[in-house]
């Protein structure tokens, strides 16, 4: 039978992911590409595939003992190991006391003609789909605007100074400094990300009119300024992209704060930012980490203009 997941098990797995990463078992992109899995993963068994090669790794769902030893056992280490009769039989009652209330609470809801949304709906939910819904009107797909992104914006086409923005910092006017530069360079306010890291910011954009190519470009100060780091083919003839005029500063370093002072990660400071297409629900998204020495994290992610679609605080294992 497939186990749902809860959000502690989705917590528990973006923790795994950031320490791999931060570990060097995984590269940004793989980071990037199992935390969007993991954040929409349905069921444990989807979680469990996400950090089994992981060293460090910590069982899932240790309340169910035959999961959490999947988790982290080759499937005959599991079966040779036995588990306390009266654990299982705790696990089958808490499991069978989930099913009841699935069962009995909608039919006690049912009845009840003031009840103007379904029992399972929350108005934190209704928020976060107000949130991804408005986000969702930030897209921009590149056929419609490849014509401002056909061409590279210097001759070289390797670098290109911000001049008086010194050395990067995330902070609202060095932001604001390299987007007026970005787009007075490539005359164009459309990109497919951007991401914050304490010393350097990466960013990607399009390139070509047929079929778009991902240039990437990084920033570390602003003397030597944006230089091309890759090129690369792009194997979908569109994609979508959002517009920098689009992401409120000020609000994101609002949000940054409250990332740092209420997600339970004490003395917290920023692990990366990033703003892009959530590849799971297709819309402009802003994802902010903080962590500390400790190595606890905790995340959230918002729409451009600074509306929070969901918060993932830190848990104590």
């Amino acid at each position: 039978m497939a186990v749902r997941a809860r959000d502690k098990d989705r917590n528990q797995v973006v923790e795994t992911l950031q320490q791999a990463f931060v570990d060097g078992q995984i590269d940004a992109e793989e980071f990037e590409r199992r935390n969007t899995a993991a954040l929409s993963a349905v069921h444990i068994s989807e979680l469990e595939r996400l950090i089994r090669d992981l060293q460090g790794a910590k069982p899932l769902a240790p309340d169910l003992p035959e999961l959490a030893e999947r988790t982290v056992r080759p499937a005959s280490a599991a079966a040779a190991t036995p588990v306390a009769k009266g654990v299982r039989t705790a696990a089958l009652v808490a499991v069978s006391l989930a099913v009841a209330a699935v069962v009995v609470v909608p039919i006690v809801l049912a009845g009840n003609d003031d009840a103007d949304h379904t029992p399972f709906s929350s108005e934190v939910q209704r928020e976060e789909d107000k949130a991804i819904e408005h986000a969702a009107t930030m897209t921009v797909p590149w056929s419609r605007v490849k014509d401002e992104l056909s061409s590279r914006a210097w001759a070289d086409g390797t670098y290109s100074p911000v001049k008086g923005l010194g050395v990067w910092r995330i902070e609202a006017d060095a932001i604001k400094a390299v987007f007026a530069h970005w787009e007075k360079a490539f005359e164009s306010p459309y990109v497919r990300s951007f991401s914050f890291w304490p010393t350097y910011l990466t960013a990607e954009r399009p390139l070509g009119r047929s079929r778009p190519r991902i240039e990437e470009w990084r920033l570390e100060n602003g003397k030597r300024g944006l230089e091309l780091f890759d090129e690369a083919e792009n194997g979908e003839r569109d994609l979508d992209l959002f517009d920098l005029h689009d992401l409120d500063v000020d609000t994101l370093m609002d949000n940054i704060e409250r990332a740092k002072t209420t997600l339970n990660v004490e003395d917290a400071k920023v692990s990366w930012i990033d703003v892009g297409i959530s590849s799971s629900e297709g819309v402009p998204i802003v994802k902010i980490w903080v962590t500390n020495t400790y190595e606890e994290t905790a995340s959230m992610e918002t729409a451009l203009d600074g509306r929070i679609i969901t918060e993932w605080p830190h848990t104590a294992t």
